[in-house]
């Protein structure tokens, strides 16, 4: 967080290492912590209340009463994973290297939707393939992130090191372009395979 912000300065024309106006990376960093937790929170609360009835082994299917609306948690998990694409894009697309003012944008919806992620997956991953094995399923599952931390924190750092000058730092939009543009479309992908396998479990009458 601390080296984006460094990028928003347009020129090495200030030397020093304090951040760009109005941009805080220790109220960034808060901003990330504080809406990840909010968006657990909505998402884990949300969820529970409008996921269908989930029937199981030893009892009968729950019956759907007709006022209630109910809302898959694939669809909540969508609608997170836009705000979460807004993020990145909005560095991508070079918007926030124009207007730093709206960096807390980036900050926000990057942890609104890491967050809500982190708190829908698991419960996914306990519905479609039951708690007995949770603990192998969901560790295999958790595995993801922390390899996408690897490719993409070395995809960031190698397009960073590019655009460095003679300061030793990079500045603009070009220092986080692509890496962000990539993690934006791992989003979209992600939203794409989430649809697909929903439609499979769907069709095998496993309700998200």
């Amino acid at each position: 967080m601390g080296t984006l912000i460094q990028t928003l300065r347009p020129t090495p024309a200030t030397s020093d290492s304090s951040p760009p106006p109005n941009v805080d990376p220790a109220l960034q960093v808060s901003l990330i912590a504080l809406t990840s937790t909010v968006a657990r929170l909505l998402a884990g609360s949300v969820s529970d209340y409008l996921a269908p009835p989930t029937p199981t082994d030893h009892l009968p299917p729950i019956p759907r009463a007709h006022s209630r609306v109910y809302c898959s948690r694939i669809y909540i998990l969508f609608f997170f994973a836009a705000i979460m694409f807004m993020g990145f894009f909005l560095v991508a697309s070079g918007m926030i290297h124009t207007h730093p003012e709206l960096f807390w944008l980036v900050s926000s919806s990057i942890g609104a939707g890491y967050g809500a992620v982190f708190c829908l997956a698991p419960t996914i991953v306990s519905v479609v393939w039951g708690t007995k094995n949770f603990g192998t399923n969901w560790g295999i599952v958790i595995l993801t992130p922390a390899l996408g931390a690897v490719v993409y924190g070395c995809i960031f750092a190698g397009e960073y090191d590019a655009g460095t000058g003679e300061t030793g730092a990079c500045y603009g939009w070009r220092c986080a372009r692509y890496s962000f543009a990539a993690m934006a479309g791992s989003v979209v992908l992600a939203v794409v395979g989430w649809y697909g396998v929903w439609k499979g479990w769907k069709r095998t009458g496993v309700i998200v």
